[in-house]
């Protein structure tokens, strides 16, 4: 339904419902001015924006009216600087200034992953994670798979399993580990053992009947 803005003149489109309610149309002037004018009516104080001293810099910047007990920082690098000091010498810093290729095999068109070097980069948790400059480096997701898998490897190097110091049934290590605990003889032997007695279960009486 067409009703005509009190403030422009121009007429716009609202729901019957809305009819005595909506006085002013969607432009910014028009709002602005007509919230100054339900501001004086009911002698509300307008939203306008105050003036603080950051804590960090002491620069000055302005905020909502509402936000006055919770700003404390002109922006997220003062924040940083001071609330999260393990940020700037960390992974947001290296991925900013940096520069911006895998330094593996020097592609650029590849999506971009930061690495630490240690491993502790998807194992801890964010404030286990050593962020140092020296510890992480820029790679494509082909290159920081190879990295990873490279590293788990050699940290197995000369274990026969990840979990188990020996097979759980013959308690040896001579044959190559498969899973379950078992080596690869223990493995084939109840392999063999489960199909006969699905075999028998399953198909055996079916064939007799």
């Amino acid at each position: 339904m067409l009703t005509k803005c009190t403030i422009c003149g121009d007429e716009f489109n609202i729901f019957p419902s809305r009819i005595g309610k909506i006085k002013s149309c969607n432009k910014k002037l028009c709002r602005k001015k007509s919230h100054q004018r339900g501001c004086e009516i009911t002698g509300k104080k307008l939203n306008k924006k105050i003036k603080k001293n950051c804590i960090y810099c002491g620069k000055q910047f302005e905020i909502q009216r509402y936000r006055k007990d919770k700003a404390k920082y002109c922006g997220l690098i003062c924040k940083n600087k001071f609330e999260k000091p393990r940020y700037i010498d960390g992974r947001a810093s290296y991925r900013k200034y940096l520069k911006k290729c895998c330094e593996k095999c020097n592609s650029t068109k590849k999506r971009l992953e930061i690495h630490h070097k240690d491993g502790s980069g998807a194992s801890k948790k964010a404030n286990e994670k050593n962020n140092d400059l020296s510890n992480l480096q820029i790679l494509c997701r082909k290159c920081h798979r190879q990295e990873d898998a490279r590293r788990i490897q050699e940290e197995r190097k000369g274990m026969w399993s990840l979990h188990y110091a020996n097979c759980v049934v013959c308690k040896k290590t001579d044959s190559k580990y498969i899973s379950f605990g078992l080596c690869n003889k223990c493995y084939q032997k109840t392999r063999r053992k489960y199909k006969t007695e699905y075999w028998n279960k399953h198909y055996k009486k079916s064939k007799n009947n």
